[in-house]
């Protein structure tokens, strides 16, 4: 990689670098701001493949060494590069040991979800960003149309949440704030918004027809979810578990929700396939 960024950053009182800790520290700027930071190449070749725009990408000596195919497909594609010093570079990281390239990337824009669109996940009120991340990651994996973060949950851009995800941010339409009526009530009027409540009522995940899009509502592992989503008439689910055990963790029980649903409709696509044949109708 030629080193032809035009730009050197080196002291930690700089502006630029005094807007970046700003964001990195306060939740307020993060959730006004229409931009988010990624940290590392992962977070940052997963942007450039999902065709966002990135703004600029500061790297150390560290970066340009271990990551000079990648600075130089983002200098191809016009990204400002900007040069600096490991302490700069550390003094805006939120990892304890920097991997030595950071982006600003502008914070994309989905069009709402729609009942036809597929499976909804609603996290409602799961407040560490640890599990917030991992959901978003089993939303996307299980090919969900959408993740809506409901009040009390964790920033949906926060650094720790966007390294639990892994990538899922830039696959998976994304929402914040209370989920709007036009979005639950189609799935409510199919009889297809799902609640994961530990209750005598709840039914048992192996006796739903999943086959058509779901919403399903996550809630924090203590609390569970709110009781508006009673009120909303949310079918109640429940996971059996051997004897012994009380719960999961909130991913890894969204995780069986979601590939289980994602196994019926597979199940009863291949079926429907198979009844068209030639083969099948030749008998």
């Amino acid at each position: 990689m030629r080193d032809d960024a035009a730009v050197l950053i080196t002291s930690r009182h700089n502006p630029r670098v005094k807007r970046w800790r700003a964001w990195l520290e306060k939740g307020s700027v993060r959730r006004i701001a229409d931009w988010v930071l990624l940290e590392g190449p992962h977070l940052i070749e997963a942007a450039l493949a999902a065709g966002w725009c990135i703004r600029e990408v500061w790297y150390d000596e560290t970066g340009a060494t271990r990551h000079a195919s990648l600075l130089d497909r983002l200098r191809a594609q016009h990204v400002a590069l900007v040069r600096v010093t490991a302490a700069v570079l550390t003094a805006v990281s939120d990892t304890t040991t920097p991997q030595g390239l950071i982006a600003e990337v502008a914070k994309p824009q989905w069009d709402v979800v729609h009942w036809g669109d597929g499976d909804l996940v609603i996290i409602d009120g799961v407040q560490e960003p640890g599990n917030v991340g991992a959901l978003l990651r089993v939303a996307a994996a299980a090919g969900c149309a959408a993740a809506w973060l409901a009040p009390g949950s964790a920033h949906a851009w926060s650094p720790k949440v966007l390294r639990a995800a892994m990538g899922a941010h830039m696959v998976l339409p994304i929402f914040e704030g209370e989920v709007p009526d036009a979005v639950w009530q189609p799935y409510a009027r199919h009889r297809m918004l799902f609640a994961t409540v530990l209750s005598p009522e709840s039914r048992s995940l192996y006796t739903l027809d999943l086959t058509a899009p779901a919403a399903w509502v996550f809630g924090n592992e203590g609390a569970g979810v709110r009781s508006i989503w009673h009120e909303r008439r949310a079918t109640p689910v429940i996971l059996p578990l051997a004897p012994g055990i009380e719960s999961l963790n909130v991913a890894t029980a969204a995780a069986v929700f979601l590939f289980e649903a994602r196994r019926q409709r597979t199940a009863r696509r291949d079926s429907v396939d198979r009844s068209h044949s030639p083969r099948s109708r030749d008998r």
